[in-house]
């Protein structure tokens, strides 16, 4: 097993982990770029079915209305 590196391993070394850096961070710039049609679906069907009200003896009832 090779224990020493040299400087242009090192900085070979070095590159490779910066490059695949930057393919993560894009990659995961790419995913949150916009939320998914089934996302924006279920959180759509969610605002429908969701009532809120005033109460007297508490500040609000949530009730989900299916």
């Amino acid at each position: 097993m090779k224990n020493t590196f040299t400087i242009l391993e090192i900085q070979q070394l070095q590159k490779e982990e910066e490059h695949l850096i930057h393919l993560a961070d894009e990659f995961n710039e790419s995913l949150l770029a916009e939320p998914s049609e089934n996302a924006i679906s279920n959180i759509l069907a969610y605002s429908k079915a969701l009532s809120v009200r005033p109460s007297e003896s508490i500040e609000f009832i949530e009730v989900l209305n299916n």
